[in-house]
């Protein structure tokens, strides 16, 4: 990095001093790959400007429309927290086993149950709270980047790294979003921001304590990647303040510990049922994909930036520190069978810090005009990725989110984005609804009862088979989504001896239903392949991929409540993990009809 000279628009250094720690090696260590700097000004007047910006594009994202990127984000955050507040939702095996904490569903029933007090409870004011919560936190990752920057690397690359954060497109456009991954990346930031604890007060400590081990317990995987900071941390600190660390450490641990008692009956339940749900299914998927997609991932999600990396480590001193952070939080993602991009999310803002320092290190080049050139030309590059990136246009980025499990929908930012998220709100606020039958996904891809939050019948296509077929359709659903423009050809049987439909988008297991595109009709054919058309729903209206049907009649079965256990299918896992302790799943997905005895 380039020398730094003192001038009047910079702050003014001094060199921290540093308390007696664990083993003069150690806090050699420490300073030799850190070197912590006091700042004797204020911090660049622009710095809340800019975090305003930050939040404001992140809002305009986050209420644009909606995507997902992962069913986990409503099913096992947005779902439950509802189901707990509003008593309606469907519970997937990780609710219904305890392989989940409740940290982040309980900061989003908090949310809503607010919500909820104020009368704001429709799905376009509490929906539009929990996404701006999350872009509030998520604010944190550019002003823990400045923080950190200023602290080590000096002011100038501070700011270029506070605007790199603010604006770069991956930061925006997943802010709003409730996963683990996200949070604890905000988190790390801000706990980047606290490090490391020389000549720091106990509060102060306590809360790099508290942030640390709350952030294990938020996303356990990053574990590796908090023990360096915390380490750090604790070498750096006197006696006093290693106390305070371990006080709040200690406090988080035993407050994670009782909530899981109190929401599973045991300390730690859904971490322990989580790990060995981890080791047992993931040693199918070994050959899944090979361990360096996440390099290619981070190469197509940058548009090649994130090689920054490799030029970054010709000055190991300088960045050691957040080039190891980004190994620790790549190398286990790698060694695990099941990959997906957004596991390693933390290395976006670690990567863009590395990024700032070689721009600003750039500068100090002797030749005039590389000087100005190679700064110009990076930052310009970076504007035009961000942008390409938030309009989904880098080339070959739909790859990136396409996880292997299959599980993913449409994550387009802002335009282009999955419409059945706007049926869903059409048929929260419309009161003919009584039933909805969702033809188009299985129920951990839909919106659930968090987008739909009415007290009402609620099918998927395996639902529909397993409590309807082959009684009359319009008794039970008021109003279908389907598919839209499926042309079928004719029915078939399987090697195994089932019946299937032959369309031009692929064989779909019989009994179904399906949209007509030569008759405009909605068609169901029965297990024998016989064709009866339902002339009793009108089509409300249909786009490319999704139409919107409305029964004339109304449908009379109601249900005894709306909870429904889609939990099937791993009773023999569980079996491994619970012993003759396996919770069982009822039949018929915990539904029950009002007019049954």
């Amino acid at each position: 990095m380039a020398t730094k000279k003192t001038t009047k628009k910079t702050a003014v250094r001094k060199k921290a001093t540093p308390h007696i720690s664990i083993g003069g090696t150690l806090n050699r260590i420490v300073e030799t790959y850190l070197h912590p700097q006091e700042v004797s000004e204020s911090s660049w007047r622009w710095l809340p400007y800019l975090l305003v910006t930050a939040f404001i594009l992140r809002a305009i994202v986050a209420l644009s429309g909606d995507f997902v990127i992962h069913p986990d984000e409503i099913m096992q955050y947005l779902e439950p927290a509802h189901n707990l507040v509003f008593g309606s939702g469907v519970v997937y095996w990780e609710y219904f086993y305890g392989a989940r904490s409740w940290l982040v569903p309980g900061v989003v029933a908090g949310i809503l149950w607010i919500c909820k007090l104020l009368g704001l409870d429709s799905p376009i004011y509490y929906i539009a709270a929990v996404k701006l919560f999350f872009c509030l936190i998520a604010v944190l990752v550019p002003w823990g980047m400045y923080i950190f920057s200023r602290r080590h690397w000096g002011e100038r690359t501070a700011r270029m790294a506070l605007i790199l954060g603010v604006f770069w497109y991956e930061l925006i456009g997943f802010a709003h979003k409730p996963m683990t991954e996200f949070v604890a990346t905000s988190l790390i930031l801000t706990l980047l921001a606290l490090s490391p604890m020389s000549a720091v007060t106990l509060r102060r400590a306590f809360l790099f304590g508290v942030l640390g081990t709350l952030i294990i317990a938020v996303r356990f995987q990053y574990t590796p990647v908090i023990g360096l900071i915390l380490l750090v941390g604790f070498i750096s600190a006197d006696k006093r303040a290693r106390a305070a660390m371990l006080g709040g450490s200690l406090a988080i641990f035993l407050g994670v510990a009782l909530l899981e008692i109190f929401t599973w009956g045991g300390a730690f339940h859904s971490y322990y049922v989580n790990y060995k749900m981890n080791v047992i299914v993931g040693a199918g998927r070994a050959g899944e994909s090979s361990p360096l997609i996440f390099l290619m991932w981070l190469f197509i999600a940058s548009g090649g930036l994130a090689t920054v990396m490799l030029p970054a480590a010709t000055r190991i001193k300088q960045r050691g520190f957040i080039l190891a952070l980004i190994l620790l939080a790549l190398l286990p993602h790698m060694l695990q069978n099941h990959r997906e991009y957004r596991f390693i999310f933390i290395v976006t803002p670690l990567w863009l810090l590395l990024l700032a320092d070689c721009i600003v290190a750039s500068t100090g080049l002797k030749n005039a005009i590389e000087k100005v050139l190679w700064p110009a030309a990076a930052m310009s590059y970076a504007v035009l990725i961000s942008v390409l990136g938030i309009f989904n246009s880098i080339p070959l980025q739909k790859n990136v989110y396409q996880g292997f499990s299959e599980e993913t929908g449409k994550v387009n930012f802002i335009i282009n984005q999955d419409p059945v998220f706007d049926l869903y709100g059409k048929l929260a606020n419309d009161d003919s609804v009584h039933g909805v039958l969702d033809l188009t996904r299985s129920y951990f891809n839909t919106g659930g009862y968090y987008y739909l939050n009415r007290h009402i019948p609620f099918y998927d296509i395996s639902s529909w088979r397993d409590l309807i077929v082959p009684e009359k359709t319009s008794d039970y659903a008021s109003h279908i989504i389907s598919n839209s423009a499926f042309v079928p050809e004719n029915t078939g049987v399987s090697e195994q001896g089932v019946p299937f439909l032959k369309t031009d988008k692929g064989n779909i297991r019989l009994p179904t239903f399906i949209f007509n595109g030569k008759t405009k009709k909605i068609t169901y054919w029965d297990n024998r392949g016989q064709e009866i058309v339902l002339d009793d729903y009108e089509l409300l209206q249909q786009d490319e991929t999704t139409a919107l049907w409305k029964n004339i009649n109304t449908p009379t079965r109601d249900w005894e409540d709306y909870h429904i256990i889609a939990a099937g299918g791993l009773e023999g896992v569980m079996q491994r993990i619970f012993r003759d302790n396996i919770p069982q799943v009822p039949p018929r997905y915990g539904v029950k009809f009002k007019d049954e005895n």
